[in-house]
C-alpha cells in the first residue's frame, strides 16, 4: 500500500514539476528533496491508514489527524509551481484541528484520566502546522528555531523509545494502562512514521526560514508560506 501510494503521488506531482521550480529560489528544496519528501509522507499516510482500520474511536481520530498532517506536508513538498493547498485554507483547517485536540486534552484532564504523551504532542504538532502556513516576520526566527528543536527531539524520542508508551490515549485513574492496542503499543511502523513526520516538519521549517536564495532581482513565490 505504501509503495503504491508513494509511486502514484510522485508520478502526479513530478509530472507538474517545472525547470523554474527545480532551480527555484529555495536552495533547501531542490527537486530531489521535494520528491523525497512526497515519498516519505506518502508512506506516513499509508502507515496511519493501515492502523486506522481497527481500534477505538479515539485511536482512529489520532491516526486521522496524522493523515491530515502528512497530506498537508505532501502539499508543501510537492514540486509544483504553486502550493496545492492555499495558506488560508491550511491555517483554517489546522487551527480547528488544534483547538479541537486541545479541548479533548482538557476534557481528559477534567475527567481525571491519566494522560500520556500522544495527545499533547499531537496538539502541539497541529499548532505547529498552523505556524507553518502563516506568514512570519524575520523577528520570529527564534521561535522557528524552537520548533525545529522540538521536532528533532520528538523524532529521537520516537526512534529510541524514550517517549512514554503507557496511558497515551487517556486511561481512567486507578485503571491499568494498556499497551496492547492502537498507538499505545507504539508498533515499529508507527514510531518510524512519527519520527519521519517530525523530521520532515523540522526540515520544512528550516527551508522556509533559511532556504530562499538571496539572488538579486529574485521575487519570492507568494503562494509558498515563509518564502
Amino acid at each position: 500500500m505504501a509503495a503504491v501510494i508513494g509511486i502514484v503521488v510522485v508520478a502526479l506531482t513530478a509530472s507538474t514539476a517545472t525547470k523554474a521550480v527545480m532551480s527555484g529560489p529555495n536552495a533547501w528544496l531542490p527537486w530531489w528533496a521535494r520528491v523525497l519528501g512526497v515519498v516519505v509522507f506518502a508512506i506516513v499516510v499509508a502507515v496511519h491508514l493501515w492502523h486506522l482500520r481497527a481500534g477505538a474511536p479515539r485511536e482512529r481520530a489520532w491516526h486521522v489527524a496524522h493523515v491530515l498532517m502528512a497530506l498537508a506536508m505532501i502539499g508543501m513538498f510537492a514540486p509544483t509551481r504553486q502550493m496545492i493547498v492555499s495558506a488560508a485554507i491550511g491555517k483554517a483547517v489546522f487551527t480547528v484541528a488544534a483547538v479541537a485536540t486541545l479541548a479533548y486534552v482538557s476534557a481528559l484532564v477534567i475527567r481525571g484520566e491519566l494522560l500520556g504523551w500522544l495527545w499533547p504532542a499531537l496538539a502541539a504538532d497541529l499548532a505547529a502546522m498552523v505556524y507553518m502556513f502563516a506568514p512570519r516576520p524575520p523577528s520570529l526566527m527564534w521561535f522557528t528555531a524552537i520548533l525545529v528543536g522540538w521536532s528533532v527531539l520528538q523524532a529521537l524520542g520516537w526512534l529510541t523509545g524514550v517517549l512514554p508508551a503507557r496511558a497515551d490515549l487517556g486511561t481512567p485513574r486507578g485503571a491499568l494502562a494498556t499497551t496492547d492496542s492502537g498507538p499505545s503499543r507504539h508498533a515499529a511502523s508507527v514510531r518510524i512514521s512519527l519520527a519521519a513526520m517530525n523530521l520532515g516538519m523540522g526540515y520544512m521549517f528550516l527551508a522556509m526560514a533559511l532556504g530562499m536564495a538571496r539572488t538579486p532581482g529574485m521575487v519570492p513565490m507568494p503562494t509558498m508560506p515563509g518564502m
